[in-house]
């Protein structure tokens, strides 16, 4: 995802964000993800090398989250978004979610985030 997609890897510390690699994007979105489940070796070399504490967070490009968010406002159907949980799928040079629940409810669909050449 940060080479094809232009993710950051960050470590949030009350309000402040220490970004560990470098990515070519600079239009990230506001979204901040917590990094959940088990970390890449990439990323626990980042951490390591970087001697930071705080929580792992991922930040996107404001791209794939205006899309995620037409998704979102597609299925909510003008109902509020009280809960979001996915999976992100990065296989064929597609950045999809699957295993989506929005409100705790299942959405059984794949969303296509974004999609190009890496």
């Amino acid at each position: 995802m940060y080479q094809c997609v232009g993710s950051q890897f960050a470590v949030l510390n009350g309000n402040n964000i220490t970004h560990l690699n470098q990515s070519k994007v600079q239009n990230f979105s506001t979204w901040i993800r917590i990094a959940q489940g088990s970390l890449s070796v990439k990323e626990q070399h980042w951490l390591a090398a970087f001697s930071v504490t705080g929580t792992p967070i991922r930040l996107f490009p404001r791209q794939i989250d205006w899309q995620l968010a037409k998704y979102i406002a597609q299925s909510l159907h003008g109902n509020e978004l009280t809960s979001f949980r996915a999976t992100y799928q990065l296989t064929n040079q597609k950045l999809q979610l699957t295993d989506i629940r929005l409100n705790a409810q299942p959405i059984n669909k794949t969303w296509l985030l974004y999609q190009k050449k890496c």
